[in-house]
């Protein structure tokens, strides 16, 4: 997640911290560091949900792909809406929801 979108996620759930004070922590989490060559999947697929666990059934693997795809499309800010999260950008617009 690049710095920015993750600033303005962590204010999204009520931390107060400041700019400054979060790409300093960025930084030494070494999270402002290009990674090399990357593994290409489907476009928009939860690449880090294969990379972290150890599936017991394809059930499974649905179950959280689902979840996944909610946090994704509800929660997280999309660029293409001015950095608003989905349900932000339908109430600033007056589209029910």
């Amino acid at each position: 997640m690049a710095f920015g979108k993750l600033f303005e996620t962590m204010r999204r759930q009520g931390r107060r911290w400041n700019h400054k004070r979060v790409y300093r922590v960025y930084c030494l989490l070494e999270l402002n560091k290009r990674r090399q060559g990357k593994r290409r999947l489907p476009s928009r697929y939860p690449e880090p949900l294969l990379d972290l666990y150890l599936f017991r059934s394809l059930r499974e693997v649905r179950q959280m792909t689902e979840d996944w795809m909610v946090r994704y499309n509800n929660e997280r800010p999309h660029d293409s809406l001015n950095g608003m999260t989905r349900m932000e950008y339908l109430q600033a617009h007056n589209y029910p929801g």
